[in-house]
C-alpha cells in the first residue's frame, strides 16, 4: 500500500523526495509501534546514571541533563521534522516539542552536524562529569558503553523504518549499511 504524503509542507516534502533512492518502506504516523521502545530508550538514561553515583542531590544531575536535552530537541530538531506538526504525544526522540512547528524550516545539515553531538553531548556528559569528580572510573565505562548500545539498538530499530532517515545522516548511514 503506497501513502501519499499527508502535508505537503517544504519539511514533509523534503523527506519525501528521497524515499524512492532507499526502496525501502517507512512509518508515516509518528512512532507506529515504538512508543514503549522510546520512552524505555530515553527515559533509562539518566535513570541508569542516576544509579551509578548513588543515593545524592548529586543524582539529579542526569535527568537536569535529560530536561536540556529535551529542550535543546524542541528548538533544533522538532521544526523540521515531518511528524511533528503531526501532534504525536511522543515521536521517536523525545516527548513532542513545546514549542510550535514550523512548515518552512527543512531537516539540514545544522541538524545532522551540529544538532546529533551536541544531543548526545548533553545526554551523557553531566552523568560522565559527576561520575568522574565521584572517581568511579568504571562506572563511566559502563555508562558509556550503555549508551553506545543503545545507539546501536536505535539505529536497527527506528532508523529503518524512519521517515527522516534521507535527511538525517544517523539514518542515512544505517540505511547504506543495511543496504550493504
Amino acid at each position: 500500500m503506497i501513502m501519499e504524503p499527508i502535508c505537503k509542507c517544504p519539511s514533509c516534502v523534503h523527506s519525501e523526495a528521497l524515499k524512492k533512492d532507499f526502496n525501502l518502506p517507512y512509518r508515516y504516523i509518528p512512532s507506529a509501534g515504538q512508543k514503549v521502545f522510546h520512552l524505555i530508550e530515553h527515559f533509562l538514561t539518566p535513570v541508569i546514571g542516576a544509579f551509578l553515583i548513588g543515593a545524592s542531590w548529586w543524582a539529579l544531575i542526569p535527568f537536569a541533563g535529560f530536561l536540556v536535552t529535551y529542550v535543546v530537541n524542541s528548538f533544533l530538531f522538532c521544526p523540521g521534522c515531518p511528524y511533528h506538526h503531526e501532534r504525536p504525544g511522543l515521536c521517536g526522540c523525545f516527548p513532542r516539542s513545546v514549542f510550535p512547528y514550523k512548515k518552512n524550516k527543512p531537516w539540514g545539515h545544522a541538524e545532522n552536524i551540529i544538532g546529533w553531538p551536541l544531543m548526545i553531548i548533553l545526554m551523557i556528559c553531566p552523568t560522565l562529569v559527576t561520575l568522574h569528580l565521584q572517581g568511579k572510573v568504571k562506572a563511566m565505562f559502563f555508562f558509556l558503553a550503555y549508551f553506545t548500545i543503545v545507539l546501536v539498538i536505535h539505529g536497527i530499530v527506528s532508523c529503518p523504518e524512519c521517515r527522516q532517515r534521507g535527511v538525517c545522516y544517523q539514518g542515512r548511514t544505517v540505511v547504506f549499511l543495511k543496504k550493504r
